[in-house]
Parts: structure tokens; C-alpha cells; sequence
């Protein structure tokens, strides 16, 4: 079958048309219609089969294609499109849309409360307007999806990371040295300044911030967050976001999902929060396999090593989230290390997740799993259950 970009043979046409499928029931759940709709229709066409096959394996989601369209789209690319995605609209109606690049500058620079925009009453179905986009930006589409990889880096995950890093310093009390990997622009290496509100009163972490973060906690209690105490932050990844560049701040932008105003707008906040503090983190370019060694060596012995990713696992093979797993094995024969990851342990057997609390499921839950380990011994315990993407926390360890 010739199609689009190259030619596609009839099992990984289902293979890629399951996939588009799959996410469209996953955005669904979010009540992400246009994404859902554009899904829907996308796995039953040729064209975009073709599309989404021609990304190397693992990065083979449909969220490229989309963030590659809403790239352009954010960029300015003129399209009836744009007219389903409410973040565009948003962009468009800040920045005052010309010539000019976007920028990924403060809101303080807009009207104080500008009205969000919310796409059409009724979203209809945006997938022959999608279709007509790809089909007419072909050739940049298949730049980006060549170039660039799936960077959410979502901080709405700190809101398990924060009481996850105090069970880290009630166990080892000692400066923290920590290491993000597949970190994106490494904003969540920035989770102390950040403000929370875990359905009470009381605001955690920085108080002041202006980048808030809301979860609803479903089980059991977080209050009173003790911030540990930071020595260093160092992040590794493939491809990590510069975001004194604008491009590359526009692209995580573009990872996000064009209905939830709420999460673009906090990582526009971050964004720039993050801008203020170039020197707290330090971003390495390379394969987290590769890394990890030589960073676990470089960090001060004085300090407590503490490794963590979050949704980064299912990028990975199974024999390579074994091969990670080892690799903190081998570290902890020389140091003790705390492995924290927020995944979805179907996605990451190799990871090799307990179980929650009595048996409890949680459906569409990440598991917050916290291994210390200890010349090669793992003790595994699932602090939490979550959102995939921080929204609520079923918090076991209490």
C-alpha cells in the first residue's frame, strides 16, 4: 500500500491505526474531544497511518503528530484548524498576532484577566481540517517528527514528587543530589518552586510562586511538606528543551493538549520561572543509559543520590528498563540510592512495580513507586497512585 511518506505493509498499518485508536480513548477519558475525534478518524486513513509510521519506534505515538500540528499552528500557520484548538486562540489573542514569533514571555505582559478562549460551542469534527493541514504542511511535518521527540515534561507530576522526595530525606538525612532522567527542559527539577494546593487551605512548597499546582488528594492525608534540602539537579535526555530558545520553549508548548487551558497556562508560568533560575539546573545531552554511570560517580559523596523519571519509562523497552534497573543496582554497590518514577506499570514491566496497598486498583492510575536500594537490594514500595498527569493522588503511605 503506497501511502503518504513511504509504503506501509498491512500489519503495522493495524499496528499504527490501534495506536491512533488507543490514544483516543486515553484523551477521551480527559474530555479531550479534538484530539479524540482527529484519532478516531486518523486510524482509519492512509495518509496519516503513513505519517505517524515513518517516526522511529519509540517515539511512534500519536502525540508527534499533534504536537507537530499544534507547533505549527501556535507558530502562526494560518489554518480553519486553529479554530478547534483553544490554546492557539489563546496565543493568538496575548500576543497579538503578526509577524512577530510567539513569545513564551509572562502573562503579567497581557490583560490582567483575559477571557479564555474555549473553541467552537459545538467541536464538531475537526479530523478533515487536520487531514488538510498535514496534507499541506507535509514536508515540515515529517521535519519535525524527524527531528524532535515527545517532550511533556509535565510539572503537574511535582504534585507527587514533592511528598515522594520528604519519605527520600525521612529515610536519608542528608543534601539530596538529584538526577532527572529523560528531564525535557528540566522543569521538574525546579519542584521547590512551585506552590501546591492539595484541596486545603494551606499552600506547600513556595507559597509565593506563581506557578501553582492543584491535586486532589482521593486517599489519605498530604499536609505540612517539609522542601528537602538540594546540593544538585542535574538532568539528562535525548534532546533537551533550551528554553533561552524560542523554538524550543514553542515545541513544549506544543506537547500539550490544546483543551486544557489550565496546564498550557501553568507551563507558560514555568517557562518563564525556570528562565529566572538558568544556573540551578544542569542539563546533560545524551542516552540515560549511557549517563547515568558517570553522573551517579561525579555527585558528592556527602549527599544522597536520588534518581527519578516520570512517564519516561514507556519510551523504553522492556529490555531497557531492565537494563536501567540494573544499572541502579550497580551504583548502589558503591552509594545508596533512591530510585523514584511515576509510570504506568503496564507500560513498564521492567521497572518492576509492587503492587498497591491490598491489592487496590486504581483504573488509569501512574504508580509512584520509591525503591531504595542497597548493594543491589531493592526495596520497592508504591507511595501513591495518580493522575498521569498530577490532576488527583491516592496517597498509600500514611
Amino acid at each position: 500500500m503506497k501511502a503518504g511518506l513511504h509504503e506501509v505493509d498491512e500489519p503495522q498499518s493495524e499496528e499504527v491505526a490501534q495506536l491512533y485508536r488507543g490514544f483516543s480513548t486515553v484523551v477521551s477519558r480527559e474530555s479531550e474531544t479534538v484530539y479524540a475525534r482527529i484519532c478516531d478518524g486518523a486510524s482509519q486513513d492512509p495518509f496519516l497511518i503513513s505519517l505517524l509510521s515513518s517516526v522511529p519506534r519509540n517515539q511512534r505515538r500519536p502525540n508527534i503528530v499533534l504536537a507537530a500540528v499544534h507547533f505549527l499552528l501556535l507558530k502562526g500557520a494560518s489554518s480553519p484548524l486553529a479554530s478547534y484548538f483553544p490554546t492557539v486562540q489563546l496565543i493568538a489573542s496575548l500576543d497579538g498576532r503578526g509577524d512577530d514569533e510567539i513569545s513564551c514571555g509572562p502573562f503579567s505582559s497581557a490583560p490582567s484577566t483575559p477571557a479564555p478562549p474555549t473553541g467552537k460551542d459545538d467541536p464538531g469534527n475537526p479530523f478533515t481540517e487536520f487531514r488538510s493541514f498535514c496534507k499541506e504542511h507535509e514536508n515540515e511535518i515529517a521535519t519535525l517528527l524527524a527531528t524532535r521527540a515527545t517532550q511533556t515534561n509535565e510539572i503537574g507530576r511535582c504534585a507527587g514528587i514533592l511528598p515522594a522526595l520528604e519519605v527520600v530525606t525521612n529515610d536519608h538525612v542528608m543534601p539530596l543530589s538529584l538526577v532527572d532522567l529523560g528531564s525535557s527542559a528540566g522543569l521538574n527539577l525546579l519542584f521547590d518552586h512551585y506552590g501546591y494546593n492539595f484541596g486545603g487551605s494551606q499552600i506547600e512548597g513556595a507559597v509565593n510562586s506563581r506557578v501553582r499546582i492543584s491535586c486532589e488528594v482521593r486517599h489519605g492525608v498530604i499536609s505540612n511538606v517539609t522542601i528537602p534540602s538540594i546540593a544538585s539537579r542535574v538532568g539528562v535526555d535525548r534532546r533537551p528543551i533550551d528554553l533561552s530558545d524560542e523554538e524550543e520553549a514553542l515545541w513544549l508548548l506544543a506537547c500539550q493538549w490544546p483543551q486544557d487551558l489550565e496546564r498550557f497556562n501553568r507551563l507558560r508560568l514555568a517557562i518563564d520561572l525556570a528562565r529566572e533560575l538558568p544556573e540551578t539546573v544542569s542539563l546533560i545531552q545524551g542516552d540515560l543509559l549511557e549517563e547515568l554511570p558517570d553522573i551517579a560517580l561525579s555527585s558528592p559523596f556527602d549527599t544522597h543520590l536520588c534518581v527519578m523519571n516520570t512517564w519516561v519509562g514507556a519510551y523504553l523497552s522492556v529490555d531497557q528498563q531492565e537494563r536501567l534497573r540494573g544499572i541502579l543496582s550497580a551504583i548502589s554497590y558503591d552509594r545508596p540510592v533512591s530510585w523514584l518514577f511515576a509510570e504506568s506499570p503496564y507500560e513498564t514491566p521492567g521497572f518492576a512495580a509492587p503492587a498497591s496497598p491490598g491489592g487496590m486498583s486504581v483504573k488509569g492510575s501512574t504508580a509512584l513507586v520509591y525503591d531504595s536500594i542497597e548493594h543491589g537490594v531493592h526495596r520497592a514500595r508504591r507511595l501513591a497512585d495518580m493522575h498521569p498527569h498530577g490532576k488527583w493522588i491516592h496517597w498509600w503511605n500514611n
